[in-house]
């Protein structure tokens, strides 16, 4: 994976709880996927 992407990938997780508040593995996981983010499996 390319630096550019792994701060993509951070960048969007951290909106997600920044936007949502806390969250387990599995409730940041399924808004992460509707973003749309290719690549990701888990």
């Amino acid at each position: 994976m390319l630096p550019e992407q792994t701060e993509t990938i951070t960048r969007v997780i951290f909106n997600i709880v920044k936007e949502h508040g806390p969250h387990t593995i599995v409730e940041t996981w399924e808004p992460v996927k509707e973003v749309g983010l290719g690549g990701l499996t888990g």
